[in-house]
């Protein structure tokens, strides 16, 4: 699917970054991640405009983020069951309310960041919760110039070897969540060794 979506952009540039990326920040797993890399490259070789890429994706992820926190407060908790509901999603959902519940704004900056993958359900999860709109709009509009300040500029920088830069941010991807658990636990540990 990421191939057939890559190449699309030759063709109808922009709007598929669009589309993709709002779609994706609903939940629906398509990879906006490595067509904001591939856009990136496209600037790099003068097939897009570079402004035009991060402009484009930053607006995108940030009308998915509002669409997302939007259908949640209309459905309330009756989403959240059903999202708990899906076996597949069921572990996401409970990461992203863990999160939301001890790190709050943060929480919605690391989810549009180092821990993308669970963006879509704090969207959802702030708004069947009530989270207030406007920390809300606001930790999320820093996330996602962050993560499309870093996506578009990497695929820029490094054009010609796009999948060498889609392994290294796997790879550290792994490495910053396993120091962040590690960081956690240290001051979990810390805490009840006070509190005795």
């Amino acid at each position: 699917m990421t191939e057939y979506v890559l190449s699309l952009i030759p063709q109808y540039g922009l709007v598929v970054v669009f589309v993709v990326t709002v779609i994706a920040c609903m939940g629906v797993p398509l990879p906006a991640a490595m067509l904001a890399l591939a856009s990136g490259g496209f600037a790099a070789t003068g097939d897009l405009t570079l402004w035009h890429v991060v402009v484009v994706t930053l607006f995108s992820f940030v009308l998915g983020d509002q669409i997302a926190y939007f259908i949640a407060r209309a459905q309330g908790n009756r989403l959240i069951e059903w999202l708990r509901g899906k076996k597949r999603l069921e572990p996401v959902v409970k990461k992203g309310e863990n999160l939301l519940r001890s790190k709050g704004n943060l929480a919605i900056v690391l989810s549009r960041t180092i821990i993308s993958p669970a963006g879509p359900w704090v969207s959802y999860i702030c708004g069947a919760t009530r989270f207030r709109w406007v920390p809300f709009a606001l930790s999320a509009f820093i996330g996602a110039s962050c993560w499309t300040t870093v996506y578009v500029f990497l695929g820029y920088l490094f054009a010609g070897n796009l999948s060498a830069v889609t392994d290294l941010i796997s790879n550290m991807l792994g490495v910053v969540v396993a120091g962040l658990g590690v960081t956690v636990a240290i001051i979990w540990l810390y805490r009840s060794w006070r509190n005795q």
